[in-house]
């Protein structure tokens, strides 16, 4: 049985770079980094404070905060600390 994780992203940040749309995100391709684990997730929801990432369990491991980062079009995006719930 494959377990998943859901891993929020607090939109609040040191950048001053305007957020993203889910739009946006979905398109992109997300890294989720686990410590020294790599793997890919997907958005799939956006509140007014936090994006819901969708990743396998195996991934996040036991950790309880993680690292994504967003590719779309060439470009990366920042790192973003993130949240295992």
């Amino acid at each position: 049985m494959i377990k998943t994780f859901l891993i929020w992203l607090s939109l609040v940040s040191i950048s001053f770079a305007a957020p993203l749309s889910l739009n946006e995100i979905s398109e992109a391709t997300c890294r989720v980094n686990a410590g020294s684990a790599y793997g890919t997730g997907t958005a799939i929801f956006e509140d007014t404070k936090f994006y819901y990432v969708l990743t396998n369990a195996h991934v996040v491991g036991s950790e309880k905060t993680v690292n994504l980062e967003f590719f779309k079009a060439g470009y990366k995006s920042a790192s973003y600390p993130a949240k295992v719930v």
